[in-house]
């Protein structure tokens, strides 16, 4: 066995740890909450310590909030961490995605954000109107690479062509144990083009262990390579090694667990298993 390398983007110099830090519920989900501030920070720059230094945002997080705290965790470290964050699909006209930008960085107290995103695909939009204004950010600095999120495979080659010549070295899309739609063309994809996959839910959020035979499978492993069923999911999503997987960080102890997962990589024979 092997641990889980850095993943490689050599076309843009870029190189990613397997496992970031997803913050959706850090400072709330659709409205803010600032009662756990200080246990969300902490548990941030817990997981930046231990080499979680990709963090996952989004303007919609917590209503800004998830962005305010992020930005709090990183205020000294921050050419350390590669900062990702989204904006909304209502957001997609030109001036939207201008203005949404403008929020995110002020709230992230930053300059630029690393990886910038369509949240989800907006049909009602021609994304060459999106796509105008992710290259006039690309262009003055404030972002530094242009990801695509939740968009169908179709999708996602068409808009590709439309955003070039800014390329598109990430891909987001939901990966666990239920749900495998990505293995039947976006890993192919990633595979062949050397593209990054930011894969979500790894857990589901939080109701992933399955209650069939998968669960007598997964308590095994557990068993046999001494650690948490969790800790195995997370070695068999980065099996791949385009795969990047960014779970909820929360408290310090939580990132403690997801970052030990770098030295856990599963036989072959298990894998199938699973």
């Amino acid at each position: 066995m092997t641990n889980i390398p850095p993943r490689q983007l050599k076309d843009v110099g870029l190189t990613l740890p397997p496992i970031g830090q997803g913050t959706m519920g850090i400072g709330g989900y659709y409205g803010k909450d600032g009662t756990r501030d200080a246990e969300w920070i902490t548990g941030l720059r817990r997981g930046i310590d231990l080499g979680l230094t990709l963090i996952d945002t989004a303007e919609v997080y917590g209503a800004g909030h998830s962005e305010e705290l992020v930005g709090r965790a990183i205020k000294e470290v921050r050419d350390e961490v590669f900062i990702v964050s989204k904006f909304s699909a209502e957001h997609s006209r030109a001036a939207q995605v201008i203005a949404a930008a403008e929020g995110s960085l002020r709230r992230l107290g930053t300059d630029r954000i690393d990886l910038y995103q369509p949240h989800w695909p907006n049909p009602s939009v021609p994304f060459e109107e999106t796509a105008e204004a992710l290259g006039a950010l690309v262009q003055s600095g404030k972002v530094r690479f242009v990801g695509l999120s939740n968009f169908s495979f179709p999708e996602m080659q068409k808009t590709a062509t439309l955003l070039n010549p800014i390329p598109v070295p990430i891909l987001q899309q939901e990966y666990n144990l239920i749900d495998r739609t990505i293995e039947e063309q976006f890993l192919t994809h990633c595979d062949a083009t050397q593209k990054i996959l930011l894969t979500y839910s790894p857990f589901l959020q939080g109701k992933m262990v399955p209650r069939d035979a998968r669960k007598i499978v997964l308590d095994d492993l557990a068993k046999k390579y001494e650690r948490t069923v969790a800790q195995v999911i997370l070695a068999w999503l980065l099996r791949k090694e385009r795969v990047v997987v960014i779970p909820k960080a929360s408290t310090g102890t939580h990132v403690e667990e997801l970052a030990a997962v770098k030295d856990l990589s599963l036989d072959v024979e298990d894998i199938q298993r699973i």
